[in-house]
């Protein structure tokens, strides 16, 4: 989502797709802002590849713009399964990201359904994630 592709351009970034199976984080649904060359809402950003307590956060969905369940974080890898996801990247089978793009607003819509909690809490309900946005200089 972007207003433009100049240096003062408000854009923004909603991630509704796979979990993925190489570099995945617990981030479905989460949505980065900028505008005018600052950062508004992001995730915690990139670490190295290590066994840290700060890489683990960074991966986790607290780490990242989208919602916790009683202080609990999504678990896709639960039910990972690498090669269903390889099946979906091969066969391009699209994720269930709704995006409408028009001239006064852009909108995304997903949803998280796969569980939230750890190894010994399971969670399950379903997020459902709107980001509407709209565009610079309509007078709206």
């Amino acid at each position: 989502m972007r207003t433009s592709w100049e240096k003062d351009a408000i854009y923004g970034f909603f991630d509704g797709a796979y979990y993925g199976w190489g570099h995945a984080h617990e981030d479905k649904l989460s949505f980065n802002l900028s505008a005018y060359g600052k950062n508004l809402l992001l995730d915690g950003g990139n670490y190295d590849y290590d066994t840290s307590a700060m890489r683990r956060m960074l991966c986790s969905t607290l780490g990242h713009n989208t919602a916790l369940v009683d202080t609990f974080g999504q678990y896709r890898r639960r039910n990972f399964d690498t090669s269903e996801e390889e099946k979906r990247v091969r066969e391009r089978i699209p994720s269930d990201l709704c995006w409408n793009f028009g001239e006064i607003y852009e909108c995304a819509e997903g949803v998280y359904d796969f569980g939230y909690g750890n190894k010994e809490v399971e969670i399950w309900v379903d997020h459902h994630r709107k980001i509407i946005f709209f565009k610079k200089g309509l007078g709206i």
